[in-house]
């Protein structure tokens, strides 16, 4: 009797292990297809900066007058 008990109780841990790893594998790639599509978006926004033009910064002052804070 002992021995079916310990036996059901295996089964049972077994058929925990399977749903978890196929939760685990499914989650994983889920996170890969986030990853690149997210990867994918930030290429293409990667010439839109909100820097301004090289030279912009002091372009309206002349270089005699000093920088207030």
């Amino acid at each position: 009797m002992a021995v079916l008990v310990v036996l059901i109780l295996i089964a049972l841990v077994l058929m925990f292990l399977a749903g978890n790893a196929r939760a685990l594998y499914y989650l994983t790639r889920e996170v890969r297809l986030i990853e690149q599509k997210q990867q994918r978006r930030l290429a293409e926004q990667s010439g839109i900066t909100n820097a301004p033009p090289v030279g912009a910064a002091n372009a309206g002052r002349p270089p005699s007058q000093p920088v207030s804070p």
